[in-house]
């Protein structure tokens, strides 16, 4: 039981130094952002009203975030219609795009996998079973609600768009 919480410390431990460095490298990547690809992609018909006013100031990594994962890989940004904005960047820039995104990608596994262990290890030792049980039945349910609305996010714009609507 012990290995079980030094492997989730160990993993939660690299998922923070992981989250420190994507910190510094996303802000290097934000200011470096191609100008070409923010004045053709970051407006409407990519974007909602909604989207380009919240991600304008404070959230502005996020954006950035959002058009790295198009540059990194492409097919991505099929439903937006952003599958040809990597070929506005440089390919230093792409390359680093996938570098921050693959990264990003592995830092959440590693801080899931990590939380996962904690409660697996609490649910096991009988410590506190409904504390755990309930984070990781919340866990499940935050990954389900994500999978749902990446899944189902474009149908209803697209079924507008199909009937003649905007």
């Amino acid at each position: 039981m012990q290995n079980l919480i030094d492997l989730s410390s160990g993993l939660l431990l690299l998922a923070l130094a992981g989250t420190l460095l994507q910190f510094v490298f996303l802000g290097g990547l934000h200011f470096a952002m191609p100008k070409a690809v923010l004045s053709r992609y970051w407006r409407q018909p990519f974007f909602r009203p909604f989207e380009l006013a919240l991600f304008k100031w404070w959230l502005a990594p996020v954006r950035t975030i959002m058009l790295l994962a198009v540059m990194a890989f492409p097919a991505w940004g099929e439903k937006r219609g952003l599958t040809e904005a990597h070929r506005l960047a440089p390919r230093w820039y792409q390359a680093a795009a996938k570098v921050c995104v693959v990264g990003l990608i592995a830092v959440f596994v590693m801080a899931i996998i990590g939380s996962a262990g904690f409660m697996l290890s609490e649910w096991l030792t009988g410590g506190h079973p409904w504390k755990a049980t309930f984070g990781l039945l919340l866990l499940l349910v935050c990954w389900g609600g994500v999978f749902w609305h990446q899944r189902h996010r474009g149908s209803g714009r697209s079924r507008k768009t199909a009937q003649g609507g905007r």
